[in-house]
């Protein structure tokens, strides 16, 4: 009887399992977000104004994103510190556009706004801390 393949593969990292578990979990939340939206966007587009949830995409987008950067990272797929990186900027940017537009927008008083992009600086540095351990850690040639 022979060995499965991943029995001659070490295991992962425990930093990279971390950062598995992490882009599982945006995947399955965007998903959810995604499938939550739907009827909004389907009741807009009735009423002929489907661009009215244009997050809707975004939603999916990221969902989509954090999915095959999960599956690159699990199956050791050289190309999963490039489909990290793709996740980590698609990810920064829409946190970034959520609080400018909600500051923009008037949605919240401006000290509140301050602190949530204080928050989502904290989040990109974060990121960006992220993307440079999987960059020098995932090495699956």
């Amino acid at each position: 009887m022979s060995e499965p393949a991943s029995a001659d593969r070490e295991p992962l990292d425990r930093g990279l399992h971390a950062i598995l578990v992490l882009v599982c979990a945006t995947a399955v939340a965007a998903a959810i977000a995604f499938l939550r939206m739907i009827p909004e966007w389907i009741g807009a587009t009735m009423t002929g104004h489907p661009e009215a949830y244009p997050s809707i995409w975004v939603a999916l987008v990221i969902a989509i994103a954090a999915a095959v950067a999960a599956f690159a990272i699990w199956r050791r797929r050289a190309w999963a510190r490039e489909a990290f990186f793709i996740w980590a900027v698609l990810a920064a940017l829409w946190q970034l556009a959520t609080v400018i537009v909600s500051g923009s927008l008037g949605e919240i008083e401006f000290r509140a706004w301050i602190g949530i992009g204080a928050v989502a600086a904290a989040g990109l540095v974060l990121a960006g801390g992220l993307v440079v351990y999987v960059w020098r850690t995932a090495r699956f040639d």
